[in-house]
Formats: structure tokens, sequence, C-alpha cells
């Protein structure tokens, strides 16, 4: 299209030089000979001096279409090159851009409401691709972390390093900021005894701040509570969290989800995850770590009951 455009263009800017030419030649060869005929040739003065208020005419009137004529042979190209052109190959760029990989370029259009209202929209539709592309993405990654995680709760038999493995695998290939597993513990407030954790202070759990498992704002407790999935998408956002503030601050962290890890109606414990950016965890993320936790939840239990049977079936002494 904005080669037809250019097309035209050019050849309209030829026709205004032609005709510009026309009209020079028109106003300096044959007007001066048709002057100078009529000073050679017209005998009485008065016809003279009229012919030439009208020669005078037609020359001012044809100077006046070469100023009309340059001004129409360079305002217009310009006009719809600012106007149709730049426009046309900015999206055209954008465009370009977008289909070597760069979802981030956007269309730059500063004339004409059509133009504009079409880049508007064809940014809007960037937008919404990248944004889908990220989902896809972080579903892909999430999808990854949950396979090895998966591949660790069929191979390990040891609870405490199955717990241990869990968690390093969120933080190293999940990329969480910080992540750790507490056990319940039997008492009305609900609180949780952090059994493994990575990411806060080496990993010592006896290093965890009281605000991260304290009952009247720490998600762990309020899982274990709920027996449901609790979710801080903003630490920063609400004033309710203010004590996870500062833990936040300094581990860089902004959202939260906690998972209770439960079997045969029992809370076993607690997954606790810490993202770096707000709003982390979305509907997809939440049920690939709910079923997570649930699969966790089943191995635990298993390496229990087994140790508890191997314990049973024991020789006495």
């Amino acid at each position: 299209m904005n080669k037809s455009l250019r097309f035209q263009t050019v050849i309209m800017f030829l026709l205004h030089v032609f005709l510009l030419l026309l009209l020079l030649w028109a106003a300096a060869v044959p007007l001066e000979q048709i002057q100078q005929y009529a000073a050679d040739n017209m005998g009485e003065i008065g016809d003279r001096v009229a012919f030439q208020g009208n020669l005078v005419q037609v020359e001012t009137l044809i100077w006046s279409a070469i100023v009309f004529t340059v001004m129409i042979g360079f305002v217009i190209p310009w006009m719809i090159s600012c106007w149709i052109l730049n426009p046309i190959l900015s999206i055209q760029n954008t465009i370009r851009q977008a289909n070597l990989g760069d979802l981030d370029a956007r269309v730059q259009v500063h004339s004409g409401k059509e133009f504009e209202a079409l880049a508007n929209e064809f940014n809007r539709m960037m937008e919404l691709r990248k944004l889908e592309q990220d989902r896809l993405l972080g579903l892909n990654h999430m999808l990854s972390t949950i396979s090895a995680c998966r591949h660790v709760l069929i191979q390990e038999t040891d609870e405490k390093r199955l717990i241990l493995k869990i968690r390093q695998i969120l933080v190293d290939i999940g990329a969480y900021r910080m992540a750790w597993i507490g056990y319940a513990e039997d008492d009305a407030h609900k609180t949780s005894t952090p059994a493994a954790l990575v990411g806060y202070q080496n990993g010592n759990p006896n290093a965890v701040s009281a605000s991260l498992t304290d009952t009247t704002c720490s998600p762990a407790a309020r899982a274990i509570r709920n027996r449901h999935s609790a979710i801080i998408s903003d630490v920063f956002g609400d004033p309710l969290f203010a004590p996870l503030q500062a833990e936040a601050t300094r581990h860089g962290y902004t959202s939260i989800i906690a998972l209770p890890i439960s079997a045969n109606q029992q809370i076993l414990g607690v997954l606790t995850l810490y993202a770096e950016k707000p709003d982390a965890f979305g509907t997809e993320e939440v049920r690939l770590l709910t079923e997570l936790a649930d699969d966790l939840a089943y191995s635990i239990n298993a390496i229990r009951c087994t140790g508890k049977s191997k314990a049973h079936h024991q020789p006495q002494s």
C-alpha cells in the first residue's frame, strides 16, 4: 500500500514540475515575443496601451499560477508524506519488528485521528499479544518446575530429603524469591514450624522472622486455619500486611501464596512461596501449585505409612 502511495506522490510531483516549467516558459518566451510584436506593428498609441494593459493582466495571471503551482507542487506531497506515508511506514516498521519477535515495539503516530485510532488499536493488540506470550512462558516455566518436583516425589523415600529437595527446586527452577515448608502445630492459633526453607538467611528455619508465621497476617496461618490457599497479591498494597513490608523489602518479594498440605482430612503442614512481582499467582499458577501441594501431602503420608508399617513388622528382639 505504501509503495502505491509513494508512486502516486512521485507522479503528482512530476506533473506539477512539468506544469511549473510550462508556465515559466509561457511567462518568459511567448509573452515577451507578443509584446515585441505589438510594439512593432500596432499603429495607434491607444491601442498599444490597451493591449499592453491586457498583456500585463495575462502576465500577472501566469505568475500567480506559477506561485500557486509551486505551493501545490511542494505542499501537497509534504502533507501526504506527513499525514499518510509516515504513519503507514511507522505501522509497517512496527509489524516488521513484531514479526522478528520484538513485542515491545509500539506505533508512534501523531497525525490524523484515523491513523491515531489505528495505531492505538494496533498497540493494544501488541500489548495483548505480549501479555499472552508472557502468560504462556510463565505456564511453561511452571510446568517445568512441577515436573521436576513430581520426579522427586516419585523417587524420594525419605521425608526430610523430600521436602528439602522440593523447596530447592521451587527456588532454583521456579525462580521464587523464597520458599518454605512448615509443619502444622496442634494449637489453637494454627501456627506452623518451618522445617525446610531456602532463599532466607542461608536457609536456616530458626532464623525465620515472626512476621512470616504470625497468625494475624501470615498467609501460612490462614491457609492452615481455612484449609484453603491464602494469597497476598501485593504486600505493599494493603495496610493489613504492614508487618510483612519490612521483610518484603529486605528479601525482595511482593506477593505470597500459602497452600495447605493435607492428607486424610488432616493438615500436615503448609507450603509457602514468595514471588518478586505483584499478582504473581494467577488462576493457572494456583491450580498447579495446589496440585503440587496435594501430591506432596500424598508422598509425605505414604512415607509415614511405610515407616509405620516397617516398624510394626520389625521383629522383636
